[in-house]
């Protein structure tokens, strides 16, 4: 979802349309089970209505990215993730959908991604 966030804000933001993106991605290594079901069903509506929150996520991140230190793994990729979820809930979206993590790259790049 992070990932994702950041494509579609940047596309936006850059004059794509978020429905053409959207197809673009679709047809490319980007398409997942997330943009099917989180774009259409969420971002692209601005319905943030909690299918799996934030708060959630960011607690498995969490998890997730302390499983790596104890096993000396790398977690790169997820610390990073973990953060964007930790800001979220700091900004006050620990409620919504994870796909409103896409709120905090809107803020930054004073864009919406909506159909």
């Amino acid at each position: 979802m992070v990932a994702l966030s950041e494509a579609f804000t940047l596309g936006t933001k850059a004059g794509m349309s978020p429905d053409v993106l959207y197809e673009v991605l679709s047809e490319s290594a980007a398409n997942s089970y997330a943009m099917q079901t989180r774009y259409k069903n969420f971002i692209a509506k601005g319905n943030f209505n909690p299918g799996f929150s934030i708060d959630l996520m960011s607690k498995d991140m969490g998890l997730a990215v302390q499983m790596a230190k104890e096993n000396g793994a790398a977690a790169v990729i997820g610390n990073m993730a973990e953060e964007i979820y930790r800001i979220s809930q700091y900004i006050g979206n620990g409620s919504l959908d994870i796909s409103g993590v896409i709120n905090y790259y809107e803020k930054i790049a004073d864009v919406k991604v909506r159909s």
